[in-house]
Formats: structure tokens, C-alpha cells, sequence
């Protein structure tokens, strides 16, 4: 399915696929983190690979200045 985002007539953005903007995407992926990384491991083809390393550098740029929540993210990632 290809990427589509778009706003809407009340100003909001919508989206058609997977996005880092849905709550509930970035929820499942906190709480599946370390079974995604370990099924993309090594498996450069794939599009799980290429999610988890840019959600990996999200988080790292978007973190960086918020040392707490940074580590609250990591608590939630080791259960």
C-alpha cells in the first residue's frame, strides 16, 4: 500500500497507511520492540527493518534533549 497523508477540511491530518503520527502504531511498536528488532535482524530487504531503524532514530532525535522520557521509553521497551 503506498504512503498517502493529507489535511483534511477541519485542518486535521489524515494518513493512509502505517505513521509514526498514530499513537496506536507507536504503541504497538513500544510494546513489541524487542520481538520486531530481533524478527528484521539481518534482514535488510524487508520493510520491518526499515521501520525499526527509523523509528530507532526518531526516538534518538526526538529524546535527546528529554533525558527522563528517554529512559522511560527504554523502561517500556524492557518490559
Amino acid at each position: 500500500m503506498p504512503w498517502e497523508e493529507w489535511v483534511d477540511e477541519n485542518g486535521e491530518i489524515q494518513y493512509e497507511g502505517v505513521s509514526f503520527i498514530n499513537p496506536v502504531v507507536i504503541s504497538t511498536i513500544l510494546c513489541n520492540y524487542s520481538k520486531l528488532k530481533e524478527g528484521c535482524y539481518g534482514r535488510f530487504e524487508g520493510d520491518t527493518w526499515y521501520m525499526m531503524e527509523d523509528f530507532d532514530r526518531l526516538v534518538e532525535n526526538s529524546l535527546a534533549d528529554y533525558p527522563l522520557y528517554r529512559r522511560i521509553v527504554e523502561y517500556k521497551i524492557d518490559g
